[in-house]
Parts: structure tokens; sequence; C-alpha cells
């Protein structure tokens, strides 16, 4: 599959479960689409180029504390992903301000050739500007079957053993 071929699958997921949570905490409706299309956006260059991304934007850092909550939801969008799961794993604070300047000036890079230049309003120009709220890393853990045919998973969940069990 082609980049192209492979951001039109990802940009044409549905993310209006996540669109009318963030509006119902008082975002609004703009702001919300945004926040959800740069999260796709996001996770996006996180499949494309393996490895851990720092998120540095708490606008979509929101967006995908909403889409992870509803898993089968999530499920599914991992699933449109193309990967078993992709985690977000909370940080606070740098512990190394060069390297993690130097991964955010990557995404950035990455952002820019397939999508243009990051809006400023939703990713600062670099992280002194920025929050650091959380790691992007795929899991080698396989996704709940999809019993339903759905795309989503199974919903209850109950048949997935992960690799800690």
């Amino acid at each position: 599959m082609s980049a192209n071929q492979a951001i039109a699958l990802v940009m044409g997921y549905p993310m209006d479960p996540v669109i009318s949570k963030l509006v119902r905490t008082g975002i609004n409706q703009t702001e919300a689409v945004i926040c959800c299309r740069e999260l796709l956006k996001f996770l996006f260059i996180c499949v494309r180029y393996p490895g851990d991304w720092p998120m540095m934007s708490q606008k979509v850092d929101a967006a995908w504390h909403e889409a992870i909550l509803n898993t089968p939801f999530y499920f599914g969008l991992c699933r449109q992903l193309g990967v078993g799961y992709l985690h977000h794993q909370p940080r606070e604070g740098f512990d190394d301000p060069k390297g993690i300047q130097a991964l955010y000036a990557e995404f950035r890079g990455h952002y820019r050739y397939y999508f243009g230049e990051p809006p400023i309003s939703v990713w600062p120009i670099n992280i002194y500007h920025a929050t650091f709220t959380a790691w992007c890393c795929r899991s080698s853990e396989p996704l709940p079957p999809d019993n339903e045919g759905d795309g989503q998973g199974d919903g209850d969940n109950t048949s997935y053993q992960s690799a800690a069990a």
C-alpha cells in the first residue's frame, strides 16, 4: 500500500464518537474535529516510523484519551492503522530535553513531508513551548478477535489474553 493510500485510509476513519465526547467536555466542534484529524496524523506517523514518539500537544492528547476510553472504537482504529495496538504511555517532564527535541523535530519533519506545515495552534514549534504528555509506541500484543465482523473487536474483550497474563 502506498503512503497516499494509507493516508486516505487512516484519514477516512470516522472519528464521530471522539468528536462528540470532546464537544461534551466543552471543546467547540471545529476544534474537536481539528484535534481528531491531528490525532490521526500523529498515529499515522507513529505507525509509518516505528519507535517511541513524544506527544507534544495537550489538545491532541485529549482526543487520544477519549479514543482510548472507547476501547472497541480504539481497537478498530488500530486495525485501520494496520497495527496490533498503539500504547499511550504517560510521561511528565523531560529526562533528556535534547533527545526529546530531536525526536520532536524528526516528527515535525515527517509531518511536513506527508501533511504540510503542522498548525502551530496544535503543535508547538519546539519542546520549550509544549507540554510533554506521553509516548506513543507499538505493542506486539494482538488485538481482541473481531467476532462481530465490524472491525472493532468483540466489545467485551473476554477472549483477549495479554502477554502479561
